[in-house]
């Protein structure tokens, strides 16, 4: 039943993250979000949990029972995500943006090669090559999200 489905979205206390928990909640979903406090301004009903995306231990601990798992922080790492989603046979959604393709003239598409610029950029087009590697050999089944800019309500930097 779909409403017994537990999705479990690290970063709940950001933009993204806080989004996403309430476009779920809204669709009946059961959620647990994550952060570092294990407290966000969330829908009644949606259990909150502190946890950093970065500790595979923990990870998989926060992940157990879980049938979606998304990555709505920005840890050096994805690794710790891949593995606690693997474990629990969940899928694993990745919310980026588009610095892993740099600057770009015309349309942009799923298929354009990895161009970053900066720190961030790089760090970001790591993340997606390692959790696209699993999603191939079948460690993990898993999907990247792409926006132009982080923007709407509670998003302090944008």
């Amino acid at each position: 039943m779909a409403g017994d489905e537990l999705h479990v979205v690290f970063g709940a206390s950001g933009g993204v993250g806080n989004a996403l928990i309430r476009e779920l909640t809204a669709q009946g979903k059961r959620v647990r979000g994550v952060n570092r406090g294990g407290k966000a301004d969330v829908p009644d009903g949606v259990e909150m949990v502190a946890g950093n995306a970065a500790d595979p231990p923990g990870v998989r601990g926060i992940c157990k029972g879980a049938t979606v798992v998304y990555n709505c922080v920005f840890p050096p790492t994805i690794d710790a995500l891949i593995e606690g989603a693997a474990d629990t046979d969940a899928r694993l959604v990745y919310t980026d943006g588009l610095s892993v393709y740099g600057p770009v003239s015309g349309p942009i598409t799923e298929d354009l090669p990895y161009q970053p610029r900066g720190k961030h950029g790089k760090i970001r087009s790591q993340m997606a090559t390692t959790l696209m590697d699993a999603h191939r050999t079948g460690k993990v089944r898993a999907a990247i999200g792409r926006a132009s800019d982080v923007f709407g309500p509670g998003v302090v930097y944008s």
